[in-house]
């Protein structure tokens, strides 16, 4: 899976390179959005400062949803294993 820009990891906390992320005609607002949520739901970026409250919402909003599915697919993938692993006895 590619990342939709690049993250430096040089330090504790890690940070969007700006010049990555600037605002282009090719990125819409919305997709903007989606894309600073992954990073925040992934903890690879921190919850931008610089958002309004209407972005700000949208973000978290993502976030909650990405948090949500990432836990239901781990729960999912832990019940498979332990049926798996109970027809094996």
């Amino acid at each position: 899976m590619t990342r939709p820009f690049s993250v430096r990891s040089d330090s504790a906390n890690p940070t969007v390179s700006e010049d990555k992320f600037e605002s282009s005609p090719s990125v819409n607002p919305a997709e903007r959005l989606r894309r600073w949520a992954a990073l925040v739901a992934s903890g690879e970026a921190p919850l931008p400062a610089e958002l309004k409250p209407e972005e700000l919402r949208t973000v978290l909003r993502e976030v909650a949803r990405l948090r949500r599915e990432r836990l239901v697919r781990l729960i999912a993938r832990a019940i498979v294993g332990d049926l798996h692993r109970s027809r094996e006895l």
